[in-house]
């Protein structure tokens, strides 16, 4: 009797190790922008982005396991790969006393990359 056999597909690669401690509200910087069918509703490199939420699980259209980011200005339902963002670390400077008296006041603080 024969059968029609096919082969075991390869277990997901795990990237989860490229994850560079991902949180909720770190900056990140879009390094990447090869999304598959996403147009314009897709980040764009070099612009910088809040992250609003942080998953786990399989890429899509990809044998692999990653971390996510939902950005804030996105649809909460996407989830970027992470790899293809930069977390922006801004320097903490406790000298800076215009810093931290614009926030005690409440008034909004630019950010620089």
């Amino acid at each position: 009797m024969f059968g029609w056999f096919r082969k075991k597909p390869a277990p997901p690669k795990d990237l989860r190790e490229w994850n560079e401690d991902w949180q909720i509200g770190d900056l990140a910087k879009c390094v990447e922008d090869d999304w598959v069918d996403c147009g314009s509703l897709a980040p764009s490199v070099g612009q910088i982005y809040r992250v609003s939420d942080v998953y786990e699980g399989l890429v899509w259209q990809e044998n692999a396991i990653s971390i996510g980011l939902s950005l804030e200005g996105f649809d909460q339902i996407n989830a970027w790969r992470c790899t293809a963002f930069q977390k922006l670390r801004p320097e903490i400077k406790a000298a800076d006393a215009k810093f931290t008296a614009a926030i005690k006041n409440g008034k909004p603080v630019p950010v620089d990359a």
